[in-house]
């Protein structure tokens, strides 16, 4: 942690509209590796709220990779998914990727580490608005439609966290084909409770990309190009990453 400096680089300075509540949105995962799809949510997300009448200003935009006591096989060390996911935003002028997550043994529930970001984002107040005075940023939790399914399974996620994530912070859910997240939020019990703090974001062009997919195309010698960035392909090559 010594070495640890919270990325501010492309990180808005001012507020655009003062009216409105800055938020970062901050992709939390695996990265295992990073594909095009981890980077359009970030697209779908911003023009929804672009073309939406929501009270939300995107300042900036975070990839967070999960830390190595994520339990999950195949998970590969934190140096490996850091520099895919670092190689992946500079694809883009608004995405930063944060180790903070990756420099932990342990696992890191979203709670602590979305109040990791409010702590840093916020050291100075927040941003600055058209007036001059600051305004706090509140990070919010970007993410595919599966982590709100997730929140309905008892025992995934502890109750109180739900309750904290929603009312303190939000989300912004991508919708897969064939899943109404609408009447999954509006059906549960807690999420019901925090809809206006739950923004469900249509996908316009459907995309079924997932990590695991492209693990298993690596491993069987098939092309990924088109579905992970150049930088990112040539990384895992000169790597020799999921080959077995």
């Amino acid at each position: 942690m010594d070495n640890y400096k919270f990325p501010l680089d492309k990180l808005k300075t001012k507020l655009d509209d003062s009216s409105k509540t800055p938020i970062v949105l901050i992709l939390f995962g695996s990265l295992n590796p990073i594909t095009y799809l981890h980077l359009r949510l970030f697209e779908l997300a911003k023009d929804h709220l672009k073309y939406t009448e929501t009270n939300w200003e995107v300042v900036g935009c975070y990839i967070s990779p999960v830390s190595p006591g994520y339990n999950k096989p195949n998970l590969l060390p934190p140096k490996d998914r850091v520099a895919m996911c670092e190689l992946a935003a500079d694809c883009t002028d608004y995405i930063m990727v944060d180790i903070w997550e990756t420099l932990h043994k342990e696992y890191v529930r979203t709670l602590p580490a979305l109040e990791h970001f409010s702590n840093e984002l916020n050291k100075n107040g927040g941003i600055i608005t058209e007036e001059g005075t600051r305004k706090s940023i509140i990070p919010v939790i970007l993410a595919g439609g599966d982590l709100i399914e997730s929140m309905t399974i008892p025992g995934v996620w502890g109750e109180n966290d739900i309750i904290d994530i929603l009312k303190d912070y939000g989300a912004i859910v991508i919708e897969r084909s064939g899943t109404n997240l609408i009447e999954v939020v509006k059906n549960d019990k807690i999420l019901s409770r925090f809809q206006d703090r739950i923004i469900v974001v249509e996908q316009t062009i459907p995309n079924d990309v997932s990590s695991t997919r492209v693990r298993n195309c690596i491993k069987k010698g098939l092309s990924v190009k088109y579905i992970v960035p150049d930088n990112v392909i040539t990384y895992i090559n000169e790597n020799n990453l999921y080959k077995n």
